[in-house]
């Protein structure tokens, strides 16, 4: 949980620095007070509004240039992010994960299409800054390269990030 809320902290961040306007929309910035009485209860057993409140996307993001995005940070320390968890979020999501190694990103469709990403992954068309979406200039890699290295530093080990 830790390293999670450490992950989201970077992507806010990385994307402020990247010049993203950042806004917290996960349910535990925008309906505070549920978020305790949501943990308590099975996923199993939420109703639907509980369940779409649990599956708010951690940010929406938004570049005058680059359009809007919804964001959702996940850490993976060895496990991946799975199709029926992704099912749970808006078809616009894109998932920013954390490995131990790189930082990945995904849509929630290639997520439900059964891509699976994992911390022995290493697709180059999956890694942040070659998502067509976000259309990064040659500097703005640079910063997710660096992003990359503390992320090595304070949250694991792995391979160079050069791969960024």
């Amino acid at each position: 949980m830790v390293n999670g809320r450490i992950a989201e902290e970077l992507v806010h961040e990385l994307f402020k620095e990247l010049g993203f306007e950042v806004y917290p929309f996960g349910y535990e910035q925008t309906v505070t007070g549920l978020t305790y009485s949501l943990k308590e209860i099975k996923p199993s057993k939420r109703s639907r509004v509980q369940s779409k409140i649990a599956h708010m996307p951690d940010f929406v993001v938004h570049h005058q240039e680059k359009g809007t995005f919804f964001i959702e940070v996940k850490y993976l320390s060895k496990g991946k992010l799975t199709k029926t968890q992704a099912k749970m979020y808006d078809e616009d999501t894109l998932f920013v994960l954390f490995t131990q190694k790189w930082i990945l990103c995904i849509s929630q469709p290639e997520l439900v299409a059964g891509v699976e990403l994992s911390d022995d992954t290493y697709r180059k068309e999956f890694m942040l800054g070659h998502r067509e979406e976000f259309q990064f200039t040659v500097p703005e890699k640079d910063k997710i390269r660096e992003y990359c290295t503390h992320v090595i530093e304070i949250l694991g080990t792995g391979d160079s990030p050069d791969s960024q």
